[in-house]
């Protein structure tokens, strides 16, 4: 018997500074995520910004996330939404342009 078919995929990006649309990559690989799925939610941690506002879209520009300020680390609920993948994240009016922020996202197939 094989072991079952993981259906979920963990996919992050860190960045620094304010950025344009970054396509986000799987956490334990480092490698581009890309395929249909639906949506579970995610994470926003604030490594050293202290206020950052975060956009999620896919790759249809599709939005995930819409543009929200964030001043702490926030769990995003999980809303099953059909999506395709790869996600990219945007981030603007960043506390610094030398902090950092990562958006941690789990997407189920």
């Amino acid at each position: 018997m094989s072991p079952p078919r993981r259906t979920t995929k963990n996919i992050h990006l860190t960045m620094t500074g304010n950025a344009g649309p970054t396509d986000m990559v799987q956490r334990y690989h480092a490698k581009p995520y890309g395929g249909s799925a639906i949506e579970a939610g995610g994470f926003i941690k604030l490594g050293t910004a202290t206020t950052v506002d975060v956009a999620v879209e896919d790759e249809n520009g599709k939005v995930i996330l819409a543009a929200t300020t964030y001043t702490s680390d926030t769990s995003i609920a999980p809303v099953p939404e059909g999506i395709h993948a790869p996600l990219k994240v945007t981030t603007t009016n960043i506390s610094n342009s030398a902090h950092t922020v990562t958006v941690h996202w789990v997407v189920k197939k």
